[in-house]
């Protein structure tokens, strides 16, 4: 870590309102090093530790996806075949455009779905399925439905087996996790959140690690992406989506990238595949994203269109 990273962390950390940070960093398409800055909990001031697990949110779709396209790579499951056709009940009655949903239009945010649906309400259609690119929770949690009943596991022992441990990803878990280390979510004040109720794992959101172990996986995609990097659909002029994974190209080179949103919690992860480096950052706070974009920035340059799509994504639902 630059001495100038560690340094100005405390005070931009304060700025931020976020009690606990962790770095982890690839370098030539290995794991490198990970830091941690602050407090687990504003209240008890525990140290982060590199050990420490956060919430990783929506980090949670390209692992899941890593299992998924492992599924297509040995024909168990086809990218472009209707998903209805594989024997779940529907997801959404009544919607027509669902006999047209496939794995590809889920990975690629390209379901026609909204991000999700307001709580006791109905699923609704913005799009059909394949017109453009709408980021959708919900279709994961569609796929992650097919991919339990063809592979007749439940979501956590699927990905443990295919991602997890073949990846080294020792504290990472989809299920609620156990134990002491285990990061409190923090408001845009830095007030600490009430635990969250405990949910069944989701493919969309679920998943708790450490930066150490999302690096870890950032490395195992640049060694062997396979089809997860190749582009499926315009965003905007520099951003596309992949399957799993946004994707832009700047002056640094060609990147894939990810954020995680949870309430009380902000994480970014990013790859360059060219240069085999990467970096992922988590926080405990609803301040964190702008302080995990500046971090990503120092650690990898400075151009990064996926950030600025990111900041303008934020602006226009806030």
């Amino acid at each position: 870590m630059t001495d100038e990273l560690r340094a100005q962390m405390p005070e931009l950390m304060q700025r931020a309102s976020v009690p606990g940070v962790s770095v982890a960093v690839v370098r030539d398409g290995k794991f490198d090093w990970s830091s941690a800055f602050g407090s687990i909990n504003a209240e008890t001031a525990q140290p982060v530790t590199t050990e420490t697990v956060f919430q990783a949110a929506s980090l949670s779709k390209p692992v899941f996806a890593y299992a998924v396209l492992g599924l297509v790579d040995e024909h168990v499951l086809d990218l472009d075949r209707p998903l209805v056709e594989y024997g779940v009940e529907p997801f959404v009655p009544d919607d027509e455009g669902l006999a047209r949903v496939s794995a590809r239009h889920v990975l690629s945010h390209t379901t026609g779905w909204p991000n999700w649906r307001p709580k006791g309400e109905p699923l609704w259609r913005e799009a059909p399925p394949g017109e453009r690119f709408g980021y959708s929770g919900e279709g994961f949690v569609y796929l992650q439905r097919v991919v339990e009943h063809l592979t007749g596991e439940p979501l956590e022992s699927f990905v443990q087996a295919r991602v997890l441990r073949p990846l080294a990803m020792r504290s990472s878990t989809f299920s609620v996790p156990v134990g002491e280390g285990l990061a409190t979510g923090h408001d845009s004040a830095g007030v600490p959140l009430a635990p969250r109720e405990p949910q069944p794992p989701n493919a969309a959101f679920s998943l708790h690690a450490t930066a150490a172990d999302l690096a870890r996986f950032v490395a195992g995609v640049i060694a062997a992406p396979g089809q997860m990097l190749e582009p499926q659909v315009r965003v905007n002029d520099r951003v596309s989506w992949a399957l799993g994974w946004g994707l832009e190209s700047s002056g640094e080179g060609r990147a894939f990238w990810h954020w995680g949103d949870n309430p009380g919690f902000k994480s970014f992860g990013l790859g360059l595949p060219d240069s085999g480096a990467g970096a992922v950052v988590m926080t405990n706070s609803d301040g964190g994203r702008p302080l995990c974009a500046w971090i990503v920035e120092r650690l990898l340059g400075t151009d990064h269109p996926a950030l600025e799509w990111l900041a303008r994504r934020y602006q226009l639902s806030s």
